[in-house]
């Protein structure tokens, strides 16, 4: 017989949690962004749109090359500050939510590059490129 392949259509962070593998060119991989909430402080906390959402907190799927990720995240984060709604459907690449973006994924990727670098140098340099590439997704559209 003929070699089967199986195509997952997962991100690698499910594969590995549910699985116990990842697939090393998963074109559905993504990072995960998770942990992210609306305190009582925060402007946005005591809108309808703040009451909406989970009590557990959001989490994103953020992917180089795929900008609805960033859209939902750039909608949470507009929702947390107090910001307008973009009339954009929530667009990341609005000046006012841009910053904001950069400064979260911009935490997430040096927390994630200094873990994987301490457990191996080569993985390290792989996932320095892929956020990289997320970066360098939304650093294009300032």
């Amino acid at each position: 017989g003929e070699q089967l392949f199986e195509n997952y259509g997962m991100p690698n962070h499910v594969l590995y949690g549910y699985h116990g593998f990842a697939l090393e060119d998963n074109p559905h991989d993504c990072g995960l962004l998770d942990g992210l909430s609306i305190g009582r402080g925060d402007p946005g906390a005591g809108s309808p749109a703040a009451r909406r959402l989970d009590p557990t907190g959001p989490t994103f799927c953020v992917a180089a090359g795929d900008e609805s990720s960033l859209d939902e995240l750039a909608r949470f984060l507009r929702v947390k500050h107090g910001l307008r709604p973009d009339d954009s459907e929530g667009s990341f690449r609005g000046r006012d939510v841009r910053h904001l973006i950069l400064e979260v994924l911009g935490a997430r990727v040096t927390r994630l590059t200094d873990f994987v670098e301490a457990a191996s140098e080569q993985e390290g340099a792989e996932c320095g490129k892929s956020a990289y590439n997320v970066m360098s997704m939304v650093r294009r559209n300032e």
